[in-house]
Formats: structure tokens, sequence, C-alpha cells
């Protein structure tokens, strides 16, 4: 059992990667839109890494809120949220279309992130605190919202699948009968009742983690294949390698458990885990070569002035970093700042030689080129982003050569300094 309370940084940790991840999970696709690469690729990478996170994310509510000192509870909590992720998808496989209700994922995610929060700064043995005049736990609060949030979620998502398909004859996207995908996650969880119930050595309650990524994986092997099955409009069929590792546990129950069920259990852990990596990566690789395009990579072609801006803001980065960096390394920096309070900043103004006078907050004035400067002031209409980027370049490698007189020619110079800016300049 989960009767020993783990640091709070853990708990900590837990909430903000949990945040971390909710938000890029939900801009991942707006981002995709806007480098022009979105792809089937990206939508199954998205739900293939939704689908190995519930189950981690589930199993730290319950580590959380200290479910371990009640299995059952526990097991329907972990099984519960696999169960709701693959119905998510077994509706989209038979409407066309992920639907999201007006409480969803996003405010599971939410309520989590608080639990987490409030096991870390109280503990996890807050949860077994009784309830004033109920004589219950307070970890019964979290498994009813739990209850009541899976019967919500449940009549949504079977509305959606009774209510018949979008295929021939109120069929799936494949023509397939609307129940078919119903036999995967209805084997799996009723593999992990029986060997939970019929197991000698209390495999569940003993070794519940090893027991929840087992089925976890497996789970999300099939949701896989679920959305594949969706994306290509095919068939989706039982038979499957992911119930190898369930199989060989049901089966050394048959026998009476010949062998000891806690090793049979880590080697389903680690089938179940090479078969999700070893068809997780296939199909990825496959997509990635039939579209031409990279996996963890975006071309410039895909998003040229998101690429342009990139290189700018790195470049300008660059130069502040080395310039201040000289700055300290003269000791010159005390100077610097003193002179930026007692000197006078003014805007640009036109001289009489129709050139610019610069003061940028420096003891010594800068000179602009006229022309970027009418350019910047005076834009055409037609121009892009890309084209104004362009100007702020010619202006920043401006201002990186208007600085060598005024940096490289004290005899404290930095050298290094020096050639930096030079070669920034001319990259530029």
């Amino acid at each position: 059992m989960l009767l020993f309370q783990a640091p709070f940084w853990v708990f900590l940790l837990c909430a903000v990667g949990l945040f971390l991840y909710q938000s890029l999970d939900a801009i991942d696709g707006k981002q995709a839109r806007r480098t022009n690469s979105s792809s089937p690729l990206g939508e199954l990478f998205d739900h293939g890494c939704d689908s190995v996170s519930t189950v981690f994310v589930a199993l730290g509510a319950c580590i959380a809120v200290r479910l371990g000192t009640n299995p059952d509870w526990m097991f329907f909590c972990c099984f519960v949220g696999m169960f709701l992720f693959y119905c998510a998808h077994w509706q989209t496989y038979v409407s066309g279309m992920l639907k999201f209700a007006t409480i969803d994922v996003t405010e599971v995610q939410i309520s989590i992130i608080i639990l987490l929060l409030l096991s870390a700064c109280g503990g996890t043995t807050m949860w077994d605190s009784k309830i004033p005049w109920v004589d219950l736990s307070l970890k019964t609060l979290p498994v009813l919202g739990i209850v009541c949030g899976a019967i919500y979620s449940s009549f949504n998502y079977f509305r959606v699948i009774f209510g018949g398909g979008v295929g021939k004859n109120g069929s799936t996207i494949a023509g397939t009968s609307v129940l078919s995908p119903g036999l995967h996650i209805g084997l799996i969880i009723t593999l992990a009742i029986v060997i939970y119930k019929k197991s000698t050595t209390h495999l569940f309650e003993n070794h519940p983690c090893l027991y929840v990524l087992t089925f976890g994986f497996v789970s999300a092997k099939i949701t896989q294949k679920l959305v594949v099955a969706h994306m290509t409009k095919s068939e989706i069929y039982l038979q499957d390698t992911a119930f190898i590792g369930p199989g060989l546990l049901f089966l050394n129950q048959y026998f009476n458990s010949f062998i000891d069920e806690y090793i049979v259990l880590w080697i389903a852990l680690f089938i179940s885990l090479f078969d999700l990596l070893r068809y997780a990566t296939g199909v990825c690789m496959q997509i990635a070569a039939h579209l031409h395009i990279h996996v963890f990579k975006i071309s410039s072609q895909q998003a040229p002035e998101q690429v342009h801006t990139m290189r700018f803001f790195i470049t300008l980065i660059l130069c502040c970093t080395i310039y201040f960096a000289s700055c300290v390394i003269q000791q010159n920096l005390f100077l610097t700042l003193l002179a930026v309070s007692t000197t006078e900043c003014h805007n640009f103004e036109e001289t009489e030689d129709s050139a610019y006078d610069y003061r940028l907050c420096f003891p010594k004035p800068l000179t602009m080129d006229i022309d970027i400067i009418t350019h910047l002031r005076r834009p055409p209409s037609s121009l892009k982003v890309s084209h104004y980027l362009e100007y702020f370049r010619c202006y920043l490698s401006n201002v990186m050569h208007s600085f060598l007189p005024f940096s490289c020619n004290q005899e404290t110079s930095n050298h290094t300094f020096c050639f930096c800016i030079h070669m920034l300049a001319n990259y530029l």
C-alpha cells in the first residue's frame, strides 16, 4: 500500500509540471498553425502524449490524497481515468469530431493541481482527517468528485456514441459498429479487475504503482491505435500485442501462480512499455517519412518569418549580453550607469548635414544612417513583417559598428569584446 508520505517538493514539482503540461497542451495547436506545421503527426503526438500522461496524472493524484490506504478507491480512480480518456476518442471515432463539455479535462487538471498544492503545504496525512458531523475522511471529497465527474462525462460520451455515427446507417467513420471500439477497453478493465481480485499475493495492494503503469501503458497503446484508426478512417482490430503483458498475469493466476506474481508483473510492465514505444515510434516515423517532415524539427520553409524573428532576437540578446559583460570586465559598469543617470537622453534629431544625432543614454553620442531612420519613420504600406525585421537588423548592425570607436579606442579596452562586436556587426 501507499503508506509513506513523499517529501513536499515532490507534490510541488508535480503541480508545476502539470500546469506547464496543461498550458503547453492547450497552445500547441495554435503554435502549429502559426508555424504552418499542422499535420496528422502532430495530432497523433498530442493525443499519444495525453494517453500516457493520463496514467501518471491519475496515479500522482491518488498518491497525493493518500488513496493507497483504500485500494478499491485507488483502483477505481486510476482506471476510470483511462476509461474516460479512451471514451473521449471513442466518441470521436463515431462522430468524427472531438467534443468537449462545459466541465472537461482542463477543469479536472486544475483541480488536481490544487490537490497537489494542498498536499505539498499540509502533507498527505491531512487527507485522513475526519470531516465534522459526517464521520468521513477528507479524502472522500475528491473521490466523490471523481465519481460525479465520471458519471457526467460518461453520460455525454455515450449519448454521442449511441446516438449514431457519421458513417453509413449510423456507423463509425470507418463504417463499423459504434460498439466495436468498446471491446478493447472492456478487455483491459476486465483483466485488471480479475487479476486484482483473484491475486493470492495481493498484487495490487502491495505494488499499486507497477500495476497501474502496466495496464496504463496497454491503455495508452490501444488509445493511440484508436486515434490512428480515426485519422485513417480504418477499422480497429481486437488482436493486439498490447494484451501480452496482462495475458501473462492472467495465465499465471490461472495456473495457481507457479511463478511469483511480482516477477511476472515486472515482466508484463516491460513488455507493455516496449510494445507502446515500438508502436508509437514506428507510426511517427512512417507518418514523417510519408509527409516528408521531421518529427522534432520545423524547417525554415515551413515558417520563414518565425525562424527569421527568432534569429533576430537571439542576435539582439547576444549583443546585449556581450556588451554588458565587457563593461563588467573593464570595471566601467559603475561609470556607465552614473553617466546614464546624469546624461540627458534625446530622441533622434536632424542636424544641418541631414544626419541624425542619437544619444543612447551613454556618455558619447552615436550616429545613425539616415536612410534606415527615414524608412523606419515613413515605411511603405506594402512592407511586411520580414521587411521591418530587415530594417531593424540593419539598424542594430549600425549600432554595433558605432560601438567600436566608443569601446575599442580606450587603453583599458577589452579586445575580445571588440572582436565579438565586429563579428556580430558583420553577421547582421
